[in-house]
């Protein structure tokens, strides 16, 4: 097996954490998150399924299904490109590779949807928002991930997506929980 920063389900590889991860700033980069969630109440927030990153138009990707679905019922899922991309994240520490996901928390549901390779880093910040996070069925995971439990960490989303609205229902109808 070759280590790496995911294992999928269709190799022998050993998810192990690597460059990806900044040990040292995690800890404030996760508080600055949690700070933003404590900022934004629960009943402020907006009710819709949201992502914010970059799409990809492949007919199967996660993030293509999800534009469509924003096209198709544009009050329930907000699906977009950043507005900015600022590649000083690629070059410099301590720089959000996702740029500002402190603006999240302003909704009560997060997508977490695959991205590069057939999985994304992001789910590991969404995590600290405070809101909903619906997590795409992906077929490589990050070595934490198995610590993870469906409708007590996330809510399941197929890898096609096709129960994104009533996932966003149940959640709706499930909210206090």
């Amino acid at each position: 097996p070759m280590l790496g920063a995911t294992a999928c389900c269709f190799s022998a590889d050993v998810s192990f954490p690597t460059v990806w991860y900044d040990f040292d700033a995690s800890d404030d980069e996760f508080g600055r998150l949690e700070a933003a969630a404590a900022r934004v109440p629960w009943d402020a927030r907006r009710d819709d399924a949201y992502f914010r990153g970059s799409i990809y138009w492949y007919e199967r990707h996660g993030r293509t299904a999800a534009f469509a679905r924003s096209l198709v019922h544009p009050r329930d899922v907000d699906v977009d490109w950043y507005e900015s991309i600022d590649s000083t994240a690629l070059e410099a520490d301590h720089v959000s590779i996702f740029g500002n996901l402190s603006s999240h928390a302003h909704h009560k549901y997060l997508l977490s949807l695959e991205g590069h390779s057939y999985w994304s880093l992001r789910l590991r910040h969404l995590l600290h928002l405070g809101s909903a996070v619906m997590h795409q069925d992906l077929p490589c995971h990050e070595f934490w991930h198995v610590m993870l439990r469906p409708f007590e960490h996330y809510l399941p989303l197929r890898r096609d997506l096709s129960n994104l609205m009533p996932t966003l229902r149940y959640a709706r109808k499930h909210e206090a929980e």
